[in-house]
């Protein structure tokens, strides 16, 4: 009797589990489609406010674009969907749920020139991002690319684009010198994320956004040589992403090279023993 009840709970408890997940997953995907096809419906509208408040960081449309971003979602949402039972689901699809919602606030705001509101939003989902990055160090990487340090770097270089949309005198001494110290602390997060956590992907986006920042600089010479420090951002976070590319890879043989050790070390003991009570 008592085993029956037992096996009754344990069966809601799972029946349970399985209906959140399913609706977590349901509702990740109906958000991340909606971010999604907001960006994609308003991307001229976005790009025509990055060039008609140009400043000091304006972004190349080309090398700033979030497709990328949205093609990785995309496969890890396909991944997760057809892979992950519901039951598996956890606390990484609730915080990405929040960012597909925050990200789809921002673009509304964005296009409407909304931009103190559009900078509000975009603060509220850097420490949403930040909180899910460090609660999850270890995971898939598709999942820390597609959730965590794709949409974190675009936030935190998002932030300093926004912010400078709001300004009225973007080439005045004050802007010029808010320009510099954003650029550096883009290099600045990339180094700290590099060093301190071994993200080669948040380095390696920062490293292609910061160059969209000296590409636009370049073309529209607002201020002569402001492109300079862009792009020996973009050259020396490119270097610290190989560097830390290159460290994984050889990390990884080291492990696969003591696993096939061990593994011969069991072979030859087995031989050994084998050959020992054979000859006994």
């Amino acid at each position: 009797m008592v085993l029956s009840i037992s096996n009754a709970q344990g069966t809601n408890l799972w029946t349970n589990a399985h209906n959140v997940g399913l609706l977590t997953q349901v509702v990740t995907l109906v958000t991340w489609i909606s971010s999604a096809f907001i960006s994609v419906y308003f991307h001229d509208r976005i790009w025509e406010q990055n060039y008609v408040h140009q400043s000091l960081f304006t972004l190349d449309h080309i090398l700033g674009d979030m497709v990328g971003l949205f093609v990785i979602q995309s496969a890890h949402l396909a991944y997760d969907l057809y892979k992950t039972s519901p039951v598996g689901v956890g606390v990484i699809h609730f915080q990405f749920i929040l960012n597909n919602v925050f990200h789809l606030a921002f673009i509304l705001l964005l296009v409407n020139s909304f931009f103190v509101a559009a900078e509000l939003v975009l603060l509220l989902n850097l420490v949403n991002l930040r909180i899910l990055y460090f609660r999850h160090p270890v995971c898939r990487l598709l999942i820390r690319t597609a959730t965590m340090s794709g949409p974190l770097a675009w936030t935190i270089v998002a932030m300093y684009w926004n912010g400078s949309m709001m300004v009225p005198d973007p080439i005045s001494t004050a802007c010029r010198v808010a320009s510099q110290i954003s650029t550096w602390g883009i290099f600045a997060c990339g180094v700290i994320f590099a060093f301190a956590h071994q993200d080669c992907i948040i380095t390696y986006s920062l490293s292609l956004l910061s160059g969209a920042l000296g590409v636009a600089q370049l073309r529209n010479q607002l201020v002569p040589f402001q492109w300079v420090s862009s792009f020996t951002v973009t050259t020396t976070l490119y270097v610290i992403t190989v560097v830390l590319i290159i460290q994984r890879w050889k990390l990884r043989m080291m492990e696969l090279r003591s696993s096939f050790d061990k593994e011969s070390d069991k072979v030859l003991e087995a031989d050994k023993a084998e050959t020992y009570n054979y000859e006994a």
